[in-house]
């Protein structure tokens, strides 16, 4: 059997609070007898799915664009990653030997080590301004009102 699992959170009272509370009851009725454990572990600060794929589906999209109409009709969207590892995408840490700072490569990844959600702020505006200022094209922000539409484009299609 797969693990089940919801996201929670702990108000000031010491209470859990299940998000989707119903789906997640409905989930473990289909189960009746078994026995199991629950285990809470802390929510972690990395980015999340959706800020991934607003750096694969605006970010990377819109340089790569803009690259192909330049003329470069051999980059890939991976040379574009590529490049925005190599230029934005790293930490600096100093070389226990050397004593002389390294780019260590940050992860877009939801595993320990890899981007949080203040790096990828700071990172994604990085971009933003050198994309404004060096090449002269706009990366829009993140759209708020993403769920709003994406429930939309659910209804049209029942």
């Amino acid at each position: 059997m797969e693990d089940i699992w919801t996201s929670a959170t702990i108000d000031d009272n010491g209470t859990l609070v299940l998000h989707d509370r119903p789906a997640f009851a409905a989930t473990l009725a289909c189960f009746p007898g078994t026995a199991g454990r629950i285990v809470f572990e802390p929510h972690r600060n990395v980015i999340s799915h959706n800020q991934r794929k607003y750096f694969f589906g605006v970010i990377v999209d819109i340089l790569h664009a803009f690259f192909v109409t330049t003329g470069e009709d051999n980059v890939t969207k991976a040379d574009v990653y590529d490049f925005l590892k190599e230029r934005f995408l790293f930490r600096e840490k100093m070389c226990p030997i050397t004593h002389k700072y390294i780019k260590v490569p940050i992860s877009m990844s939801d595993k320990d080590g890899s981007m949080d959600m203040k790096e990828f702020s700071e990172k994604k505006e990085a971009i933003q301004k050198w994309g404004s200022t060096t090449l002269g094209i706009d990366i829009p922000e993140p759209d708020k009102n993403w769920r709003m539409y994406k429930k939309e484009k659910e209804n049209e299609r029942t």
